[in-house]
């Protein structure tokens, strides 16, 4: 079976570095707010071209903890995309506020729609493909962006999670820099927001007995700073690779140009994942697999199509992505042969 993802292909293709960063963080029991994870902050803040890097439990608490940090309460609305996983509204909604859902444009990114009296926005770089942030900063809202999709992708040449107010990376093992668990972290510019965040993250202290405020366990273990500390030197290789891929997808595949990602010139997209659009989804998905090929659905239902969140409200775009979306298998070590069979499959089913 062609997997959708193959997280153990990628962990091989750097498992000597891995391997030795865990055998020295257990060495050193480095596993708490030690230097495995003030040396994952500061590469990572590196690499973006940012000031400051906060590791965090996951993504979730991130949006969270960014969302507190801006003065995000009860009764606030903040602009969230439908099409997007939940994650973005419940994070909202732990704050005491309203997630306001927006439709998508053609590349599954908020683009257009009227701000009324929202108080920030939550800009998806969905599926890797950056949003139009130079748009979304005519808003005049605060912007948190949401890069779980986008590590590595840029807009002209600047690295996505540079452009907002803050930004937000999950390292959830399946995404362009995965760990091998749950992780995220929050980068800024501000120094007194990163540091009103790592007190947040670590139940409101300044020291091993002071706390200043009230604040929630949600820190960045050390075992996973280290894994993804080792891994990030190949994370532009890892994009390489994955745009590679997309482009075979996009020259192979013999269906409309109009139901492949669009790609933006201007942009680098990290291909997280490779949705199609196609008709008779479900009916492709079962004959795929039959024959040994992975698939999966991102979005879909949409967020207001969900018990948890449901809305009469319409959202043309979104809907309409969310009932023909598939996405193939994709990652950076799918190798030429499987991806050809793939591509042929494909083909001859869409026929």
């Amino acid at each position: 079976m062609i997997p959708l993802c193959d997280v153990n292909a990628n962990y091989l293709s750097c498992k000597e570095e891995i391997d030795c960063a865990i055998e020295r963080t257990i060495r050193n029991s480095d596993f708490i707010l030690g230097k495995e994870l003030k040396a994952f902050e500061d590469n990572f803040a590196r690499y973006l071209g940012i000031k400051y890097c906060v590791g965090v439990s996951n993504a979730t608490a991130g949006l969270f903890l960014a969302l507190k940090t801006i003065g995000i309460g009860k009764g606030d609305e903040v602009i969230v995309p439908v099409n997007t996983v939940t994650a973005d509204a419940e994070a909202v909604i732990l704050t005491g506020a309203r997630p306001r859902f927006v439709d998508c444009n053609a590349m599954g990114n908020i683009h257009d729609f009227n701000p009324g009296n929202a108080k920030a926005i939550i800009a998806v770089h969905m599926y890797g493909n950056p949003c139009d942030m130079q748009r979304l900063a005519e808003y005049n809202l605060p912007i948190i962006e949401d890069c779980s999709h986008a590590h590595g992708a840029k807009i002209n040449h600047q690295y996505v999670g540079t452009f907002g107010d803050m930004a937000v990376f999950s390292f959830f093992p399946s995404k362009v820099l995965g760990g091998f668990g749950d992780g995220g972290c929050v980068v800024t510019d501000s120094q007194t927001v990163s540091e009103k965040i790592r007190r947040l993250r670590d139940h409101g202290r300044i020291s091993k007995f002071e706390h200043t405020e009230w604040g929630f366990n949600f820190r960045l273990d050390g075992l996973q700073a280290a894994i993804l500390n080792a891994k990030l030197p190949k994370l532009n290789e890892f994009v390489k690779k994955r745009n590679a891929v997309a482009k075979r997808y996009r020259f192979g595949l013999e269906i409309n140009p109009n139901n492949l990602p669009i790609e933006d010139p201007r942009v680098t997209h990290s291909f997280y994942v490779y949705p199609i659009f196609v008709e008779d989804r479900n009916l492709i998905r079962g004959k795929l697999a039959e024959l040994d090929i992975s698939t999966s659905i991102h979005y879909s239902p949409i967020i207001t199509h969900q018990k948890a969140y449901r809305s009469r409200k319409r959202f043309k775009i979104a809907e309409e992505m969310a009932r023909t979306t598939m996405s193939l298998p994709m990652y950076p070590e799918l190798s030429i042969e499987d991806q050809q069979y793939i591509i042929d499959t494909i083909n001859r089913l869409v026929k």
